[in-house]
């Protein structure tokens, strides 16, 4: 179990790097990971019929570090974690299912109650691909210029009256989404940063299967993901680092 928490919460913590690194560190995402966390570590504890300071007790931390995890000021390590999990009996990816995810993950699948349409680029030019009877009546053109594709979309929505998310691909790369509206703006719901990063997230996730049941490479994981937010672990990690290639030198 140990292992199997333990590669969850890492897995997670890319996962959230990924959301965090496509807003541009934006404070409001961080904060409503952190809160989202811990206000599920708090609903299990409360269903559970456990007070702070009991909980507190079993996972062995101070009753005011579980208070900052539960108020969404403080992630919990991934050994407290591990505790958590085994003390409310609650298995680890019941504690990550967020509706900010939900939402994200119906901007990428297009689920939205509004026209959607593929555009899809080679060379100079861009071909509409759409199941929307609608936007099929608009667009009898189907192949146009790459440089009309911001204007057309414009004029569609206004004519319309309806907003259209739009899915760009680069031959058979899937590019960023974006929303065009009525009234002449422009929405980015996926970047193509965004989609880079997902891609950067997907490898790191299988090269994290690929060491599930080494300890020492997860704490070294760990430890990296940890010297985000703590200088301590920052500067441990240099010197873990320092170490590594002493070793490889020898």
């Amino acid at each position: 179990m140990t292992s199997h928490v333990k590669m969850y919460f890492f897995m997670t913590q890319f996962y959230f790097l990924k959301i965090l690194f496509a807003s541009g560190y934006n404070d409001k995402v961080m904060k409503t990971f952190k809160e989202a966390l811990g206000a599920k570590i708090k609903e299990y504890r409360k269903s559970r019929g456990l007070t702070q300071e009991k909980l507190a007790e079993i996972i062995d931390v101070n009753q005011r570090q579980l208070t900052r995890i539960e108020k969404g000021e403080n992630y919990p390590s991934a050994e407290t974690f591990e505790k958590i999990c085994l003390a409310l009996e609650v298995p680890p990816d019941a504690f990550f299912k967020f509706e900010w995810q939900i939402k994200e993950s119906i901007v990428k699948t297009g689920t939205y109650n509004v026209p959607v349409v593929n555009l899809v680029k080679k060379d100079e030019n861009v071909t509409i691909k759409t199941e929307s009877p609608v936007l099929k009546k608009e667009f009898k053109k189907r192949t146009f210029p790459s440089d009309k594709t911001e204007l057309s979309m414009l004029e569609t929505a206004r004519r319309l009256g309806t907003p259209i998310k739009v899915q760009y691909f680069d031959g058979r790369e899937r590019g960023g989404i974006r929303v065009f509206n009525p009234d002449g703006t422009i929405e980015t719901l996926l970047s193509n940063q965004a989609i880079k990063n997902y891609k950067i997230y997907e490898d790191t996730e299988m090269k994290l299967k690929n060491i599930s049941d080494d300890l020492q490479k997860l704490e070294f994981i760990n430890l990296a993901l940890s010297s985000f937010s703590s200088k301590e672990a920052l500067q441990e990690l240099m010197l873990t680092v320092k170490g590594m290639l002493l070793l490889q030198e020898k």
